[in-house]
């Protein structure tokens, strides 16, 4: 291999001693230590495989020790999921300087189909902020120019934000079909993505007095798969998979994301268990309005944790809480949510002991008065409090 020049070598080596790494520890078990000592005597060239290695364990980008190198595939990539990580919490401002900035960094990698990329991203969010003309004409010139490289998933995203921008601004026409556009251009590949267009629609829909219960149905099934607990399972068995190949790195990262949404929905379902009981607590005191805010926030965070018992236990004492206070049709309708709670309940019951949601502090049973009580330290069947629901509050006709 040809010797590096002498400043490569002595970046490599300053870049380590500020870090506080030792050359082992700079080789992290993915680089032979030897390999780094010999990079750091200007003996050998590190491949770019090592030095993305190199500058990764360092924390700095790979243009740091590459002066006419220009940016890192990898730098880019970053800048371009930090701008999708601000849009999808809704700040677009913030989302569009990145993808801005990414677009800059493409343009000094002299990366056509990076830049291409991030100049549609940053397109789709200058007209997602609001509709104008001439946005409308760059994201169409940024569309083409990214349909070039095979960029057809920004592509999809773009046609969303584009019809989001034409509802907002009452072309309800185009925006409708910019969303059968783009839900044809994402297909299966981005349950999210799909999900969202379909919620769209189903608001325009709506707001003309059409009927929406196909675009529901569809929606519902693109919220299913988007399930965290889905998600982990995905990620668990990634992991398992990445393990038996001998990729260890790549088995680490998947079950370090398996093991955050696993935390994620394990605290959830203990908040669950407390909400209910501070639920109970405040309706023993007579405060109505406090005991069915913490029993609601119960019940929405035992379904997202998939808890069926302790959804069902507070969507029980909600319906008691607005039968003391007179408000019948309210109890009614919580009472409906709770059929299917228990229906859920009786499936975990009949798929055996080991059922995820007769588990942890929130496993009581539901009595028939909706109190919740815990005999022997276990849990008692759902099914007994399920068909004293039935007969006492029959489905309505």
């Amino acid at each position: 291999m040809n010797g590096p020049t002498p400043s490569l070598a002595d970046k490599v080596r300053h870049a380590r001693l500020e870090a506080g790494l030792t050359q082992a520890q700079l080789a992290g078990g993915e680089v032979d230590p030897v390999t780094i000592h010999r990079i750091e005597s200007g003996r050998v060239k590190p491949t770019r495989r090592v030095l993305s290695h190199i500058a990764k364990r360092v924390g700095k980008p790979i243009r740091h020790f590459i002066e006419d190198g220009g940016p890192d595939e990898a730098e880019i990539d970053c800048a371009l999921l930090r701008g999708r990580i601000r849009r999808a919490a809704g700040d677009l401002d913030a989302a569009q300087r990145m993808f801005e900035a990414a677009e800059q960094l493409a343009i000094a990698a002299t990366d056509a189909s990076r830049t291409a990329l991030a100049r549609l991203e940053a397109a789709a969010a200058r007209l997602q902020r609001g509709w104008t003309a001439s946005h409308e004409t760059d994201l169409a010139a940024a569309q083409a120019e990214a349909a070039r490289f095979g960029h057809l998933q920004a592509i999809a995203y773009s046609e969303y934000a584009h019809a989001i921008a034409l509802h907002a601004h009452g072309d309800r026409g185009r925006a409708r079909k910019g969303l059968f556009a783009a839900l044809a251009g994402v297909g299966e590949l981005s349950p999210g993505l799909r999900a969202q267009c379909l919620a769209e629609l189903i608001a325009i829909a709506v707001e003309q007095g059409e009927e929406s219960a196909e675009l529901e149905a569809q929606m519902n099934s693109a919220a299913a798969s988007l399930d965290p607990r889905h998600a982990a399972e995905m990620w668990e068995a990634q992991a398992i998979e990445a393990e038996s190949s001998g990729n260890l790195s790549g088995a680490v990262d998947a079950g370090q994301r398996a093991l955050m949404i696993r935390e994620t929905l394990a605290m959830k379902k203990h908040e669950a268990a407390a909400r209910y009981h501070i639920g109970q607590a405040a309706r023993n005191h007579g405060r109505t309005d406090e005991a069915l805010a913490e029993l609601g926030r119960a019940q929405a965070l035992a379904g997202e944790a998939g808890d069926p018992l302790t959804e069902a236990q507070s969507l029980v004492a909600m319906a008691e809480v607005y039968t003391a206070a007179g408000r019948i049709t309210e109890a009614c309708g919580v009472l409906e949510q709770a059929r299917g709670a228990f229906s859920r309940v009786e499936q975990a019951a009949a798929a055996g002991p080991a059922a995820p949601g007769l588990r942890g502090p929130a496993a009581q049973a539901v009595t028939p008065d909706g109190l919740a009580g815990a005999r022997d330290g276990g849990v008692r069947s759902p099914v007994p409090a399920l068909r004293v629901l039935h007969a006492e509050y029959p489905a309505a006709d």
